[in-house]
């Protein structure tokens, strides 16, 4: 989980004044030089060792979260497979509008979840042939997500995944309006090839609608639905993302977090620094197995209140239940 933690967990001596970390590691009696000793030919730097078991922690909490909590969660996790872009005629064509101008989609999350949206293919069905720009905005933020190429007329893979914490997956994906294309609409249940330039339902958690729109430099600018898709056919998935909730409660995880990162460092210490570390004496050794021990005891203590007293989020399609977790942690 890269970055999940990067704001909750520091080390004194290499923060610096905009950091607002919420724990340290030097609350455990560790601190920099002390990681400089333990990091040996391995890392450049105790930092870079603190760093790594850091992710390596977090990645690790969150998977033994995420098993413990398996009966409140949906085991499948996939919500919905969706496809975009169908055609009411053939034979019926969009004039282009123009250059300067861009169309295609916008797909707005339309229920609370923690969810993930993966952009699987494009297809562009426009009256020419040749490579295409592609482009992809988030909505809320005006800024680009991805710049993409792909044929026209032929299926291109997007492999693009965004993901959302709580309601926040808003996107626009489309390419500039400089060629005639076929018209497409956003799905064959709705308008009878009529379609009024509003949001359609698909599939659970999204809502589509064709759209034009402008750019601001690098940036998105105004945006204007169509009835239309200007021959955008889109496949996506929504699957539930229980790693995005997990990152937006890090501050209650922070101290079973601080705990399973002094063991890591110590565990690390113990098996794979003992010839290079200063004072490897066998009190020493036994010290670290002790202190090992104790952060994993600790760990598990405060992990266990961590979910003991969790609610899950409530009207989310990825979570099964709103009552209190009550959860029991097995020591080692």
């Amino acid at each position: 989980m890269p970055n999940c933690f990067s704001n909750v967990i520091g080390i004194k001596e290499a923060c610096t004044s905009g950091d607002a970390y919420k724990l340290f590691i030097n609350q455990l009696g560790m601190n920099l030089q002390l990681l400089d000793q333990y990091a040996g030919s391995n890392y450049k730097s105790g930092l870079d060792l603190f760093n790594e078991k850091l992710e390596f922690a977090g990645e690790a909490m969150a998977s033994e979260m995420i098993a413990l909590l398996s009966k409140r969660i949906r085991g499948n996790s996939l919500l919905s497979n969706v496809s975009v872009g169908y055609f009411p005629d053939p034979t019926q064509t969009v004039a282009a509008i123009g250059a300067g101008t861009w169309v295609g989609v916008r797909i707005k999350q339309d229920t609370p979840s923690y969810i993930a949206l993966a952009l699987k293919d494009i297809k562009l069905n426009l009256i020419t042939t040749g490579s295409i720009p592609l482009k992809i905005f988030n909505y809320q933020t005006k800024a680009l997500i991805a710049n993409v190429t792909v044929t026209a007329n032929d299926w291109s893979a997007l492999n693009q995944v965004i993901n959302s914490i709580g309601r926040d997956i808003d996107i626009v994906v489309g390419y500039e309006s400089i060629h005639a294309a076929k018209r497409t609409l956003v799905n064959r249940s709705t308008c009878g090839g009529n379609c009024p330039p509003s949001f359609v339902s698909c599939g659970n958690c999204t809502d589509v609608v064709g759209v034009k729109f402008a750019l601001n430099g690098a940036a998105l600018g105004a945006v204007v639905n169509l009835g239309h898709t200007s021959g955008v056919e889109l496949n996506y998935n929504v699957s539930c993302n229980y790693l995005s909730w997990l990152c937006s409660i890090s501050q209650l995880t922070a101290l079973p977090l601080l705990y399973k990162l002094g063991a890591e460092i110590t565990e690390y210490a113990i098996h794979f620094a003992p010839n290079e570390r200063v004072n490897n004496s066998v009190e020493r050794e036994q010290n670290l197995k002790s202190q090992y021990d104790f952060f994993t005891q600790k760990y598990n203590e405060a992990l266990g209140n961590v979910l003991q007293n969790m609610r899950l989020p409530e009207g989310d399609d990825c979570f099964l239940c709103k009552e209190n977790l009550r959860y029991t942690i097995q020591l080692p």
